[in-house]
């Protein structure tokens, strides 16, 4: 029995295409042509969680951290932070096949920095000790910080320019969680509060940063209860298929526009904004004049599950069904349930991934609407079509 389009998934056709047929000449060939196949296959693109805390916690912070961890206050030549990365798929095979292999993936992946790897949430601070390898040119980071906004992300700035990466680069891709303003130092902190070679190496990375990414995940998972804004007689709740789902994977390909039927979608989708007016206070007081950095919206539905394969995707696209078809509980302001088989039947694939807009999609003259009853806003965004990042689903 053939699956219905909506528990498809569209990654299925991006694993198809990329599957690795046996090449037993390619030790044969020259060393040069094949170090330029490793680098070719090391070339994707990356997105990696890690979150930045403080190495050292004063008395008023100890609670947070395990019993068997109370690490004592370093002298001012160690770091004041520690990173914790997830480790999930993030070292390369390619580590492991052979010498020349490993030898062309640590050259790739120049920038080696110490950390904590963990296959669990990271915000629980477990780990093994380790080291993250990463590229500032194909390499996104998912920033998240505790406590101290100064000694965690200035400082790793600072370090990841001047310290970890040889060529002196350092960030060039980021994305901002919705805990930016969180920090007890974040609101007050300026440029004259560093030292001024932190200084210097932090107003160099805010100044060349190509993108920067503004997270923004949906409360109500994918049923979408507004109505269709262009539309005054489709005012009803529907479930909105074409958003895409986020996976726990690091790879990504970046598709130029989500080649899914996608527009009547767009005409009505919930978006949490983004803290983007935090990130601009941010350069207005470190005094970062114009940059040519692309900003971004990532949106997706976040479903707190690990969905990391085709089998765990797939479980979760059921459990949604199950849920939905059930959906008394969610029929708020409800005129008519677009759910029936027929429909099922004509949906589109889902997508394991996330949209990029350009933050413009957000802005004044964009047409939205404040769902009195469940308290989201939903957008037409019509005039913006996404590009579509999809995660590698192994």
């Amino acid at each position: 029995m053939s699956v219905e389009a909506h528990l498809q998934i569209i990654n299925s056709s991006l694993q198809e295409r990329i599957r690795y047929a046996d090449f037993p000449q390619f030790p044969q060939l020259p060393k040069e042509l094949r170090c330029q196949i490793w680098r070719h296959a090391l070339q994707r693109y990356r997105i990696i969680d890690i979150l930045l805390t403080l190495a050292h916690q004063a008395s008023g912070f100890q609670r947070f951290l395990p019993d068997a961890e109370l690490i004592p206050i370093p002298s001012a030549s160690e770091r004041s932070y520690r990173v914790i990365s997830d480790g999930f798929q993030v070292l390369s095979k390619f580590l492991r096949v052979n010498r020349e292999a490993r030898d062309e993936t640590l050259r790739f992946y120049r920038v080696h920095i110490p950390c904590h790897l963990t296959r669990e949430d990271i915000h629980k601070r477990d780990g093994v000790p380790g080291t993250l390898y990463f590229n500032p040119e194909y390499d996104t980071l998912r920033l998240n910080s505790e406590f101290n906004f100064k000694h965690t992300v200035i400082e790793f700035m600072h370090h990841l320019k001047t310290t970890y990466d040889p060529k002196h680069i350092g960030l060039l891709k980021i994305v901002i969680s919705k805990n930016l303003g969180a920090h007890v130092d974040f609101h007050d902190l300026r440029p004259e509060d560093v030292e001024q070679e932190v200084r210097d190496a932090v107003v160099e990375t805010l100044q060349q940063l190509e993108e920067v990414f503004f997270l923004s995940t949906t409360r109500v998972g994918r049923a979408n209860f507004g109505p269709v804004l262009t539309h005054d007689d489709h005012d009803g709740s529907h479930y909105d298929r074409s958003l895409p789902i986020l996976p726990r994977t690091p790879n990504y390909e970046r598709l130029p526009h989500d080649p899914r039927p996608i527009a009547k979608n767009l005409e009505s989708t919930q978006i949490n904004r983004p803290e983007s007016r935090l990130w601009f206070d941010l350069l207005g007081r470190w005094r970062i004049g114009s940059t040519r950095t692309s900003y971004r919206i990532m949106l997706a539905y976040d479903p707190y599950v690990r969905c990391f394969d085709q089998e765990s995707a797939a479980r979760l696209l059921k459990k949604e069904e199950a849920q939905w078809r059930d959906g008394d509980h969610i029929a708020i302001g409800r005129k008519c349930t677009k759910c029936d088989n027929e429909e099922s039947a004509k949906a589109m694939k889902a997508a394991f991934g996330f949209w990029s807009l350009p933050l413009q999609a957000l802005s004044p003259e964009t047409r939205s609407f404040m769902h009195p009853y469940v308290g989201a806003r939903y957008y037409d965004i019509s005039g913006h079509w996404p590009e579509l990042w999809l995660g590698r689903l192994n």
